[in-house]
């Protein structure tokens, strides 16, 4: 099993009924489940995740509306590049 797909199982058991419950959820992994977590929520190709950066501590912050969909992403970036600043 890919772990794209893994992390949508995960995802969609734990992760989303929390966050519907009101719930804030910190989830930290290496790149390619966290590759497979924002192909689901922000809906893209295997050829448009390519093209993400997703920088070491990279911040993605997620909220849900109602039913499910992401209401809101807002990525913590520095002059254009994700992740790890001092």
């Amino acid at each position: 099993m890919a772990s794209q797909e893994r992390v949508g199982r995960f995802y969609e058991s734990e992760v989303k009924p929390r966050l519907l419950q009101g719930e804030r959820v910190l989830l930290v992994s290496h790149g390619n489940t966290l590759r497979g977590l924002v192909m689901l929520l922000d809906h893209l190709q295997p050829d448009e995740i390519k093209q993400v950066e997703l920088g070491t501590s990279a911040i993605r912050s997620y909220t849900l509306a109602e039913d499910g969909t992401v209401a809101c992403r807002e990525v913590f970036a520095k002059d254009g590049v994700e992740g790890h600043f001092c």
